[in-house]
């Protein structure tokens, strides 16, 4: 399975998915035009990764802003993933954010009790 990249543009986030190393990491704005043009690629390499997945999975996740119809695309990306979770499988969301910016915190905290996949939460300096 490759690696999926998608550069960060001023309306999508960068997209790093390392199958080799587990890592799938995202980070920036999340506000495209055709959020389900963006979107939709990022799912289905999650599908087919989980496949044959690494023994410990980690979603880096590491947002500047996020409009409300990208964030029901996380909520769907996480709810993917949360199904592999309650297979077995070893995931974890590491979730960034900047010491004053309560609303991504506050996303972040919605994600975690809506789908109970195990966060840690990260200040960015």
């Amino acid at each position: 399975m490759k690696e999926l990249i998608v550069n960060e543009t001023q309306n999508t986030p960068g997209v790093n998915f390392n199958p080799s190393d587990g890592i799938l990491e995202i980070e920036g704005k999340f506000i495209p035009e055709k959020a389900d043009e963006f979107y939709n690629p990022l799912l289905e390499w999650i599908h087919q990764y989980f496949e044959d997945p690494r023994d410990k999975t980690l979603i880096k996740i590491r947002l500047e802003y996020v409009n409300s119809s990208s964030t029901k695309y996380l909520l769907s990306m996480f709810r993917s993933i949360k199904q592999y979770y309650e297979k077995g499988f070893d995931c974890r969301v590491d979730w960034y954010y900047e010491e004053d910016d309560v609303p991504i915190l506050d996303m972040g905290k919605h994600f975690e009790n809506t789908t109970k996949l195990p966060f840690d939460f990260k200040v960015i300096y």
